[in-house]
């Protein structure tokens, strides 16, 4: 897996640039805003299945539950039941737009361990990483019962000697972009930047054309391609 230090320095090398022992200085920040940036484009590509996962709220306030930053949207919101031997299914909640959600009743809550069967009959946006739900549950049980279907943006790693939670085969794409953005931003080449641009594009095209083909097969995932 590359490293933070390991991809800028290929940025560099790529534009011709002396690579770096660390990214500490000005260079070292203009490098890693291009990475960020690179990442959030490629990330929103697709729908990656390394960036797909469900997850619960990291905070509830009232009938609000908040996500991580790193949130890039929402594919679905359920309510997880449990059949007892340890099965369980899922029960979609419907999303509704916020002024129709808000004109319904006041949001009710309820105590998932004493309403059984109750669980939130609609949802609503209050924030790109806020959901506002009714019902809504007050107690944890019914709160870690809400799961969160999301496509997550990747995060650049927080130290350089940090690697990037992606495929190994994802990361010259990565390259690719902010090489173009490093070029047009700090080295003025509008041509050489162009010429990246064209290159990431193309790869992109070729990886999202690949996810569409094997993508509906059982169990697939890109890192079956590193075994």
């Amino acid at each position: 897996m590359a490293t933070l230090l390991e991809l800028a320095n290929n940025v560099l090398l790529s534009v011709n640039e002396r690579p770096l022992p660390n990214l500490n200085g000005l260079q070292g920040t203009q490098l890693k805003t291009c990475i960020t940036y690179a990442l959030n484009r490629t990330s929103q590509l697709n729908d990656w299945d390394f960036l797909s996962e469900s997850r619960n709220a990291n905070v509830w306030a009232g009938s609000i539950a908040t996500l991580d930053t790193d949130v890039q949207r929402i594919k679905g919101v359920y309510w997880r039941v449990p059949l007892g031997g340890g099965a369980s299914r899922r029960i979609a909640i419907p999303f509704m737009q916020t002024p129709e959600f808000l004109a319904l009743a006041h949001n009710q809550s309820f105590d998932s361990t004493l309403s059984v069967g109750t669980y939130p009959s609609r949802y609503t946006t209050v924030g790109w990483n806020r959901f506002q739900f009714n019902p809504y549950p007050i107690d944890t049980i019914g709160q870690n019962a809400i799961e969160f279907d999301i496509i997550r943006f990747l995060q650049i790693p927080v130290n350089d000697n940090g690697v990037f939670t992606c495929p190994d085969f994802f990361i010259p794409l990565i390259q690719k972009l902010a090489s173009a953005e490093y070029a047009r931003n700090h080295l003025e080449d509008t041509s050489l930047a162009n010429s990246f641009t064209m290159l990431w594009e193309s790869e992109a095209q070729t990886l999202r054309d690949r996810h569409r083909a094997t993508g509906n097969q059982r169990g697939f995932s890109f890192y079956n391609r590193r075994r």
